[in-house]
């Protein structure tokens, strides 16, 4: 979570360029050719600072996947129809969070 020394790891995905992730993701837009990318909300869910690199990165790939001129090397361009943000109403995602820790399941441990 933020501020967490999870987030510090080189290996995280809020720590990699977002041009580094999107272009992996377009490469696999590119070759799936899905009608549909669906990622997290600009808010990450709950706030985890994975989904929301997850949530930027796939906006970018989205919007780059038809322009031939962003990441060439990921193959032809292609675009897929909608783009779609899972999100949960927030009354039900802090219930979710406080009951995580009764559930053995601490947010801030988990693995970022």
């Amino acid at each position: 979570m933020t501020g967490s020394p999870d987030n510090q790891n080189p290996a995280s995905l809020f720590n990699a360029p977002i041009e580094q992730v999107a272009s992996l993701m377009v490469k696999i837009i590119r070759e799936l050719k899905p009608d549909v990318v669906i990622t997290h909300d600009a808010g990450g869910g709950y706030g985890h600072p994975d989904h929301i690199a997850t949530h930027n990165a796939v906006v970018k790939a989205f919007h780059a996947a038809n322009d031939p001129a962003q990441f060439p090397q990921a193959g032809p361009p292609f675009q897929p129809a909608k783009l779609y943000f899972g999100v949960r109403p927030a009354g039900i995602m802090k219930i979710a969070v406080r009951l995580m820790p009764l559930l053995g399941q601490n947010p801030a441990n988990s693995p970022q």
